[in-house]
């Protein structure tokens, strides 16, 4: 069984104690769960349908779990030697000053995982995430491009960023 256990004022994370597991539909109900204030919750993950492609689950999809507590989700696609990655912190964790550790430790997990010997990472994320932003700077991540997509009748700007680190 996995949970969610809420985050408290002295609850500590080893991240050594960290591992990826393949998604499944127990930790899929769970993260389904999952709701962000606003402006975050566009980064709600229940109406995800790619998420429910069960032939993704342990190749691109996957959930970062400390003794079976999860941390958040966890995406990777490899395409043309090139390293995507994506994640959804449990919302109860954001801005708690644990971002550095996580990002670090999925990237270090997917690298042994996929067994990824290419150089370029990269991630999207929101323009206006500047939380988020500035945790990927922290982590090695720098400015690399931009587009613009339709989400839901909006044009959405995200900023491409790619580990140099």
């Amino acid at each position: 069984y996995y949970n969610c256990l809420k985050w408290r004022r002295g609850i500590f994370i080893n991240f050594d104690n960290c591992k990826l597991v393949s998604l499944n539909n127990e930790i899929l109900n769970y993260i389904f769960l999952w709701r962000y204030e606003s402006p975050y919750n566009i980064y709600d993950l229940y109406s995800n349908d790619y998420l429910k492609n069960r032939d993704s689950w342990g190749i691109e999809q996957f959930a970062l779990v400390e003794n079976r507590n999860i941390i958040t989700y966890v995406s990777c696609q490899v395409i043309q030697k090139d390293m995507w990655i994506g994640w959804s912190l449990r919302p109860d964790l954001c801005g708690k000053g644990i971002g550095q550790r996580f990002v670090r430790k999925c990237i270090n997990e997917l690298i042994a995982l996929k067994r990824y010997y290419g150089k370029d990472i990269y991630l999207k994320v929101c323009s206006w995430n500047t939380r988020a932003i500035k945790v990927y700077e922290k982590s090695g991540f720098v400015y690399y491009d931009e587009f613009i997509r339709i989400e839901n009748g909006k044009p959405i700007k995200y900023v491409v960023m790619k580990l140099i680190s």
